[in-house]
């Protein structure tokens, strides 16, 4: 399993992320580019430069990550422990 913590930076940057395919990253395939070989690389980078400037996408990854904000995630927690012991 893995959780590679700079995507979460990047993306509140508004910054492209581009990334060998992992399980793991299925939740992110909204907001980060996956690539299978150098094959496709260029065509998913020249989209990406493309976007550099791109307001709604840029704000579209930093909308993405403050899903994964501590004080959010922090809160849900808390939420959920109150709720299973009935407060």
């Amino acid at each position: 399993y893995v959780n590679p913590l700079k995507i979460y930076e990047y993306l509140a940057c508004g910054k492209a992320v581009l990334s060998t395919y992992w399980r793991e990253l299925d939740g992110f395939s909204e907001v980060i580019y996956f690539i299978e070989n150098s094959i496709n690389t260029k065509p998913i980078i020249d989209k990406i430069i493309s976007e550099t400037t791109n307001r709604e996408i840029i704000a579209k990854r930093k909308q993405f990550a403050q899903r994964y904000d501590w004080e959010i995630l922090i809160r849900e927690a808390y939420d959920k422990i109150l709720n299973h012991f009935g407060k």
